[in-house]
């Protein structure tokens, strides 16, 4: 177990006798509530403790009489704030004299750090020893990377008596689900598409019941063709349920097997066999999607129960079109998505009422657009996804995603294309009203879907456009509680924790966003604009170093760095972009602009950042900037 006081080194710096009796106070309550728990410190850690036990129980225990003991203390007057953060792990150790050592130790620390001022989080070796032992209930925050460990460990926070859930926990009432990547078992394997489609639209579906939390496809997908346990999936994902199942297309006859199962028991809630037409497969998802609530005792509110009957049936030769391109739409990109393109394109002249090809085939022209295409073509592509955005929402107006995908193309518009395409000054459109546009469509979505998690990301990074981190990081963390593994919502979760201050929290984030992404070249150009630490691996770890000391006035090393950097292949991508930014904060801008203007035509940069980072008001006003211009 390890404690520490928040805001500890702020104090210190204003305070540092007052700090001191801060720690001494802490001492004192943690060391007399170790006895009664066979608890023994083993050292303390500056502003804390670190302290074993003989069993897991009663480690949680005296977590919470610490904490216990500290609100009885807050409750009275004139004294000094005094919050501590608790975490616990259970491992093995390696002892040298008094003092251990070892993952486990680690582990403890980062699982302390995650824990809220005044709370306690437990690992989930842990809760697997004292689920149904302590008189607590335990609520999952899911999958964390900790930094320095290689695997997420799932976490788990201790809900005091005193305490309400945190805004990333699921609320009281709601029940997590994760449904597994069905398994494709008929006699073609090239319809391995089918099954991935009906999974994604299973959960779509069952994510419109308000009292579901239902993991979304991002997070789920690794466990395809899996030999993890059910229990071992629950715990890694947090969820109390899980609904796996088969399916079978013999041209238009299809057969759907679905279990529905408690991660506690392992033993099966629901099971069922759906043997329909193909044109029924909209009815095959509503009454499985009914089932499911029955089974688990979630409410359909009416509204909810009108909206699962209502879905027209589509022809099926359009739905297994949209199927396929909605399976390559995961899995390609660049010129590859021309080809999802046209299967979609397809499946909407097959049918001109299939609102969710209309949805599908404006994200995949958005990403066309956006990242592969030149200004001009990147323009004309934009205003096309918004067509077909809007021409979906006409067929269907309950479909969640499109009023999201609509929301996120009016934002690229007035963010990234007015700043990011041009070097001029003046926006295309009013921010502000964009901003509100952009706000009232994403809250619709969630109105019809609470449990989208690309819209209660989508909602977070608007919000962060007024400053409202506190609102910002509620919807951020629990687009994350939704999936864990979505890598874009990471890296803005990680802007705001820098802009907020808090670094090392930052860091951690968006290095789970690389490593949930290697390919994510956001997450990368975060982990050096952002500077927030020297976590890259690989060829352009010199140029993270040059970055990090030319900003923190190492200017030797920063040129040692980048010595090795301009070493390097000069096609190595990024490597233009972080020696323009190392060169930039040196204050060396004629070597800054040919490396920005050579990253600005690769496409490694954006000059929406260069407007707005900091300590670079110099390059700014220098006149070569004017003169910047993105292809």
């Amino acid at each position: 177990m390890f404690t520490d006081i928040v805001g500890y080194t702020a104090l210190s710096e204003s305070d540092e006798a007052g700090a001191l009796r801060l720690v001494r106070e802490q001492e004192e309550i943690v060391r007399s509530l170790l006895p009664g728990h066979h608890g023994r410190e083993v050292k303390s850690t500056g502003d804390g403790l670190l302290v074993e036990f003989d069993s897991a129980r009663e480690a949680t225990q005296c977590a919470v009489e610490i904490q216990q003991r500290l609100r009885v203390r807050e409750d009275q007057q004139g004294v000094t704030p005094l919050k501590v953060r608790v975490g616990i792990h259970l491992g093995d150790v390696e002892r040298r004299g008094a003092d251990i050592f070892g993952d486990a130790v680690n582990i403890a620390s980062r699982v302390e750090s995650l824990a809220d001022p005044g709370g306690v989080c437990i690992s989930e070796h842990v809760f697997a020893q004292v689920r149904n032992k302590v008189p607590y209930q335990l609520e999952p925050l899911g999958p964390k990377s900790l930094k320095g460990i290689r695997e997420p460990v799932t976490i788990y926070r201790v809900v005091l008596p005193w305490g309400t859930p945190t805004p990333e926990s699921p609320s009281p009432g709601l029940t997590r689900l994760a449904v597994l990547p069905f398994a494709n078992i008929s006699a073609e394997p090239n319809d391995e598409y089918f099954a991935d489609g009906l999974t994604e639209e299973l959960i779509t579906v069952l994510s419109g019941l308000e009292e579901l939390q239902v993991i979304a496809r991002t997070s789920v997908t690794q466990y395809k063709s899996t030999t993890k346990s059910i229990a071992q999936i629950g715990s890694e994902l947090g969820v109390s349920t899980v609904l796996e199942g088969s399916v079978r297309r013999a041209g238009s006859q299809l057969r759907v097997t679905v279990q529905l199962i408690d991660v506690a028991t392992q033993g099966h809630t629901w099971a069922s066999t759906f043997d329909r037409q193909l044109n029924d497969v909209f009815a095959v998802q509503a009454e499985i999607a009914q089932q499911v609530a029955r089974s688990l005792r979630v409410k359909v509110r009416p509204a909810q129960e009108a909206r699962l009957r209502a879905r027209t049936n589509i022809r099926p030769d359009s739905y297994v079109a949209y199927l396929r391109g909605r399976a390559m739409l995961h899995v390609v990109s660049g010129a590859g998505l021309k080809g999802v393109d046209d299967l979609i394109e397809e499946a909407s002249r097959l049918d001109p009422e299939n609102a969710a090809a209309y949805a599908a085939l404006s994200e995949s022209t958005t990403d066309i657009g956006i990242e592969w295409a030149s200004a001009r073509i990147a323009e004309t592509l934009l205003t096309e996804a918004r067509k077909h955005f809007e021409e979906a929402i006409r067929l269907d107006p309950e479909n969640a995603a499109a009023y999201t995908g609509l929301s996120d193309a009016i934002y690229i518009d007035a963010f990234e294309m007015s700043h990011r395409w041009s070097s001029q000054p003046t926006p295309r459109v009013d921010d502000r009203k964009a901003t509100a546009e952009c706000q009232s469509l994403v809250e619709k979505a969630l109105r019809i879907d609470p449990g989208l998690a690309e819209g209660h990301a989508s909602l977070g990074r608007l919000l962060l456009h007024d400053s409202g981190y506190a609102s910002a990081e509620e919807e951020l963390k629990l687009a994350l509680t939704l999936n864990p593994s979505y890598s874009a919502a990471r890296t803005w979760y990680a802007n705001l924790l820098f802009q907020d201050g808090r670094t090392e929290e930052a860091l951690d984030q968006v290095t789970a966003a690389e490593e949930l992404d290697p390919s994510s070249y956001a997450a990368r150009v975060n982990l050096a604009l952002n500077l927030v630490g020297l976590v890259s691996r690989g060829p352009l770890l010199d140029g993270y170093r040059a970055v990090y000391y030319a900003v923190t006035g190492r200017t030797d090393k920063a040129e040692e760095s980048l010595r090795r950097l301009t070493a390097l292949d000069d096609g190595v991508r990024g490597r233009a972009q972080l020696m323009a930014v190392a060169y930039a904060y040196l204050g060396d801008l004629d070597r800054c602009f040919p490396s920005l203007r050579l990253a600005l035509s690769r496409r490694e940069t954006h000059l929406a950042w260069w407007k707005a980072a900091p300590r670079l008001g110099s390059l700014r006003e220098d006149p070569r900037f004017g003169s910047l211009a993105e292809p």
